[in-house]
């Protein structure tokens, strides 16, 4: 059965294509479209940060077993979500991509799609927040981020506390994790959620491994390199972690983590203040000026 789409008129790289694709209905249920909505997907949604494998949940809600209405979850792909970190694709995908991914997430749904529902859940949780009105008076300084005071934080190396043991930020630091320069780029809430709820690993060049040698040393190490011979490994036990040299003769077994290696425990090591601090710090970078980042701006 062939269910006809709504083409949109939207701009960027995704509007190319509407004129051909209004004359020829879409089947969302062909199996070749279906496919490349799976390669999109686990592309540009299903990545650190997002939504989880095969349209489980991540940092972002689970799009799978879902009830969608066609028009609704095409409208959400296309032209994102306001005020979350959901952003548009229509000037990113081709109409042709859209159209697969939607096909796609259709086909994890579990369930027959609704063709016209008018409804708002989008990619939204399954019970939705109240909305947060924002106070008459000026926020007090608790509760807005100070990027000099997140850079002290950033660049700190005691303890647990500190990004620059593993992050790179405008040319200093060391590259464990990925560079965070440019981070304006990225809205405050996904940085804050980054920083707090770290998602999985999904990098699968770079995986977190955990490692015993025949010594019975244990190891918990990032993989950067692997050769018929050795693999280097950050080891992520040393503060900063430190690039090891591993001979795979002395290695017992490799298991692979499904976790990311970044610190699960940032949400408890700093206080809310520090951390809208660490954000305002990440958002400065590539910044015309500094940035400050209130709490209203991780809602």
């Amino acid at each position: 059965m062939l269910v006809p789409l709504l083409i949109l008129p939207v701009p960027g790289a995704a509007a190319r294509e509407i004129s051909s694709a209004q004359k020829t209905p879409i089947d969302l249920k062909d199996p070749q479209l279906i496919s490349e909505g799976d390669k999109v997907f686990a592309q540009n949604c299903s990545i650190t940060y997002c939504h989880g494998r095969e349209g489980a949940a991540g940092r972002a809600p689970s799009v799978r077993d879902k009830k969608w209405e066609v028009t609704r979850l095409r409208k959400v792909i296309m032209e994102g979500i306001p005020n979350t970190s959901m952003p548009n694709w229509n000037d990113k995908l081709t109409e042709r991509q859209i159209s697969a991914v939607t096909a796609y997430i259709l086909s994890i749904s579990g369930e027959e799609p609704v063709k016209s529902q008018p409804s708002s859940a989008g990619f939204a949780p399954e019970k939705t927040r109240p909305a947060f009105t924002a106070p008459a008076a000026p926020l007090p300084e608790s509760l807005v981020g100070d990027p000099a005071r997140g850079e002290q934080l950033f660049f700190a190396t005691a303890g647990e506390r500190g990004c620059v043991g593993c992050h790179v930020i405008d040319g200093k630091g060391n590259p464990v994790g990925p560079d965070l320069t440019g981070s304006v780029r990225r809205n405050a809430r996904a940085l804050f959620g980054d920083i707090v709820f770290p998602g999985p690993a999904l990098d699968a060049s770079k995986p977190l491994l955990r490692i015993v040698m025949k010594d019975g040393e244990k190891i918990l190490g990032l993989k950067q390199e692997e050769t018929p011979a050795a693999v280097r490994v950050f080891d992520m036990s040393r503060v900063p972690p430190v690039l090891r040299r591993l001979a795979k003769e002395k290695i017992q077994s490799v298991e692979p983590q499904t976790r990311s290696a970044m610190p699960e425990r940032y949400g408890e090591i700093y206080t809310l203040r520090e951390l809208l601090d660490l954000v305002s710090f990440l958002k400065s970078s590539g910044a015309p000026s500094a940035v400050r980042v209130s709490f209203l701006d991780i809602q």
